[in-house]
């Protein structure tokens, strides 16, 4: 399916140093938003020793309170310099975790919410004008452009994280300033982007993004279909994941940077595996598919497996997701109009952080009225539901990508 994206109006390339700046940025602000989840997450279960639903609320305050925010900036990122925009979000960011430090001697719930709360703003506030970046900023087709950007953010994600206990038995100290320099030097990275001037004039229209987004049926089934995965899917590894490693395994912060890393681990191969295939004619399908397998994972994560079993499935949990948000991300970016590109990324942007608190809520309670492992539970009911809807009801099975037109996979090319 042929969509115009307006990008057919472009006749210059961007200059080599664009992608290579971005990446860099993107790789270290991933990495610093990867090790502040962990830092923050053990500071609850771990430092405070706080329940299962008190965690699950906080985590639902955390990830609701920037849901507005995102909307606007995906108003602001197609109204503004992007390269400015973001440099000045990300060192905006870096001080941030320089302010909890004066807070640790007495350290409180809220004050962990708020810190989150703010990274978390300021987060939802420059994302919608870094993906709709990408772009812009590329040499290469779309899909294969998207797996690179989730496979180096997720090496150096993993390097951070493998940091994380280490840093923690120094002091919660370190792993602040630490976060604080990987937050700066994303900063600095930002600096080899080209100018990237607004796509159209800044005439305020709202609703704009969104109605775009009902009138191509694709988006708005990928958008839909986002949502409902997230909800007990990601929000299942987001909470219900991290209590079974502390409450069930009994897991210290290296057990709980292990589980993590694991999970990146899946996350990486999968990119790697995509990148050899790449471009794919018919990316809905894979993804469709993969909702089967996810429930056949969270089956067996339930079952209660010996601790090395659970580290292998939480490997291949993180293969599986790596391999759908890729397919996902780049079919929305691939068919969003120029116009609206970053109003249609920062919905598909809200509804992963829509499903966090819902998921958050609903699970920490689950869990706290029955066991960590039945948090699991209705994340097997919704992969069921979405692999039927998706290969059935939707368009997305029979989706053809505009990338594969004219490229060729390297495994095709070597096959051949």
């Amino acid at each position: 399916m042929a969509l115009d994206t307006d990008d057919s109006q472009k006749s210059t390339k961007p200059p080599y140093i664009a992608f290579p700046a971005y990446l860099a940025s993107s790789s270290l602000w991933v990495s610093a938003l990867s090790l502040e989840i962990l830092m923050v997450t053990w500071m609850f279960l771990g430092v405070l020793k706080e329940s299962a639903a008190i965690y699950g609320n906080a985590r639902a305050l955390i990830s609701s309170v920037p849901l507005v925010v995102l909307l606007v900036g995906g108003l602001v990122a197609d109204r503004v310099e992007a390269r400015l925009y973001l440099i000045a979000i990300t060192l905006v960011t870096a001080c941030v975790p320089l302010v909890l430090i004066a807070f640790l001697d007495g350290l409180l719930v809220w004050h962990v919410i708020a810190f989150g709360i703010a990274v978390a703003m300021l987060n939802a506030m420059g994302e919608p004008a870094r993906q709709a970046a990408v772009n812009r900023i590329t040499r290469a087709d779309i899909q294969r452009t998207i797996a690179v950007i989730a496979i180096v953010p997720s090496l150096l994600s993993m390097v951070s994280m493998s940091f994380f206990a280490h840093l923690e038995s120094k002091g919660l100290m370190w792993v602040l300033v630490t976060l604080s320099s990987i937050f700066a030097l994303s900063g600095f990275a930002l600096i080899g982007l080209p100018r990237l001037p607004p796509a159209k004039r800044p005439k305020l229209e709202l609703a704009a993004g969104f109605a775009a987004a009902l009138k191509i049926p694709l988006v708005r089934d990928l958008l839909a279909m986002n949502f409902v995965s997230s909800i007990f899917n990601a929000g299942g590894y987001i909470v219900g994941v991290q209590v079974i490693a502390t409450n069930v395994y009994g897991g210290g912060p290296a057990f709980l940077a292990s589980v993590s890393l694991v999970f990146l681990l899946g996350s990486v191969a999968s990119n790697f595996l995509l990148l050899l295939f790449m471009p794919f004619k018919r990316p809905g399908q894979i993804y469709v598919l993969l909702q089967f397998t996810r429930m056949l994972l969270l089956v067996c994560l339930i079952l209660h497996p010996v601790e090395w079993i659970f580290l292998g499935l939480i490997g291949c949990w993180g293969l599986n997701m790596g391999v759908t948000t890729t397919l996902m991300r780049s079919c929305v970016q691939e068919l969003a109009p120029e116009r609206h590109r970053a109003q249609i990324l920062s919905l598909l942007l809200l509804s992963f952080m829509l499903a966090s608190p819902i998921s958050s809520l609903a699970l920490g309670h689950l869990i706290d009225w029955t066991s960590p492992l039945v948090g699991l539970v209705p994340g097997v009911v919704l992969s069921l539901v979405l692999f039927v809807w998706g290969w059935k009801f939707s368009g997305v099975w029979n989706y053809q990508s505009d990338s594969a037109v004219g490229y060729r996979s390297w495994a095709s090319r070597v096959i051949s």
